[in-house]
């Protein structure tokens, strides 16, 4: 039964303690001051058989020594197998930069296992309810059809040559909480939006501060939330079609509360977990990876070696030139892991990828689950992965993709078996 079920959340402060390089953006930023503090947030869910634990961190992704470090040390600690562990990053673009912070990134497997710890360590019986409710007025397809046939990313606030959005928003708000209605232990709240919404140079974990402040007010107590980051590769936050804000914290804060406002409503309707068994499993998998030719690669090389155009983030002739040194230093395959947790009718599914919300659909839609959360930039990060058609039609997500189309279609095929072979 879901009462028997038991709960544990932990929150460890992974702040930088001095300015740091800032990820995100073709150009640098210092941080200059801390906005709101950044945390990796962990939950546990056990019973009498196993335990499965879900950390999310204030990031923008997980490199592979970081992943690897920190199940280790989790293992060390706690005894909880890889398999049983999904590392989520919430892909917020005022936080370090993990390519320019080494020391940062040195420290931070500590603190992510830390919060694993403490989080199996709080293990209690708690009741834990599911539910959901929607959002439909903060995301937008930022993918177009434009009026010469190509496809371009974010083209513009009334652009007049766009024709059509390629693709469909999931406007589902999926909400887990512990704890009676009124003493919530803790929880998730999952949904699927970029979380680039404020820029400028103050640390801050993006919308997701907002929310857990808003959800906090509306259970009438501060919990220990986390945010896994649905499947939002092709979604951000900017409707071209009206002239209105895009940046700033009053916008990120507008978005937070707006989503809160639908996890409070989620949980209001929120049931009991069904029964059912604790556990978890990974599959790899193996993805074909776009090497340039020698002479490319010299090309991108050379390009990159040239200081980008002053006041332009980035042009699509740097974009294929960053995916085509990436791709040779990969090589011409890369293995990523699908990793699945269950508890009664809930499954989370962490895929390590900005993964495209009709990828992230269609493993709903075949899960055996009734509660599938499909969590993105989980267990690392191999990029945007899109579908097989979507490599044909260009944009910046999948010019900039290393991976070979068909990618998508392979990682929800091994995540649909992973549900299958759990429930």
């Amino acid at each position: 039964m879901s009462a028997q079920l038991r709960f544990g959340a932990a929150a460890v402060d992974i702040t930088p303690s001095k300015p740091a390089y800032l990820a995100g953006y073709y150009y640098d930023r210092l941080s200059t001051d801390t906005h709101d503090r950044l945390f990796a947030r962990a939950l546990a869910v056990a019973d009498d058989h196993a335990t499965v634990a879900l950390c999310v961190a204030d990031i923008i992704s997980f490199p592979p020594e970081t992943v690897a470090l920190t199940r280790q040390r989790v293992q060390e600690r706690c005894g909880l197998p890889p398999e049983q562990l999904i590392l989520s990053a919430i892909h917020t673009h005022t936080a370090p930069d993990p390519d320019r912070e080494a020391e940062y990134m040195a420290a931070l497997p500590d603190r992510l296992a830390e919060a694993v710890t403490q989080a199996v360590a709080a293990l209690g019986p708690r009741p834990l309810r599911v539910g959901r409710a929607t959002e439909t007025t903060l995301q937008y397809i930022r993918r177009f059809r434009m009026r010469d046939g190509s496809v371009r990313t974010n083209p513009g606030i009334g652009n007049p040559d766009i024709v059509v959005p390629i693709g469909a928003v999931d406007p589902t708000v999926s909400v887990l909480l512990a704890g009676d209605q009124g003493a919530v232990a803790g929880g998730l709240v999952h949904f699927g939006l970029h979380c680039d919404t404020v820029g400028g140079t103050e640390l801050s974990a993006d919308w997701t501060a907002y929310l857990r402040q808003a959800v906090g007010e509306g259970l009438g107590r501060q919990v220990d939330l986390l945010t896994p980051i649905g499947t939002c590769g092709d979604v951000n936050h900017w409707n071209v079609f009206r002239n209105v804000s895009l940046r700033g914290f009053a916008e990120t804060e507008r978005i937070g509360r707006g989503i809160a406002a639908a996890a409070l409503v989620a949980a209001g309707n929120a049931a009991l977990v069904e029964p059912g068994r604790v556990a978890g499993a990974r599959r790899s998998v193996t993805l074909g990876v776009r090497v340039p030719t020698p002479d490319e690669l010299t090309a991108a090389q050379a390009l990159l070696a040239t200081p980008p155009p002053d006041g332009i983030d980035f042009t699509m002739d740097r974009v294929i030139a960053g995916r085509q040194v990436i791709a040779a230093a990969v090589g011409p395959t890369c293995t990523v892991d699908v990793t699945a947790l269950v508890f009664g009718n809930v499954a989370l599914v962490g895929i390590p990828a900005e993964y495209f919300t009709a990828l992230g659909r269609q493993i709903k839609n075949r899960s055996p689950f009734p509660h599938t959360l499909v969590i993105t930039l989980a267990n690392g990060n191999v990029g945007y992965v899109g579908e097989r058609h979507n490599y044909e039609e260009g944009g910046y997500e999948t010019t900039s993709a290393p991976s070979c189309p068909g990618s998508g279609e392979a990682i929800a095929d091994t995540a649909v078996e992973l549900l299958r072979s759990l429930a």
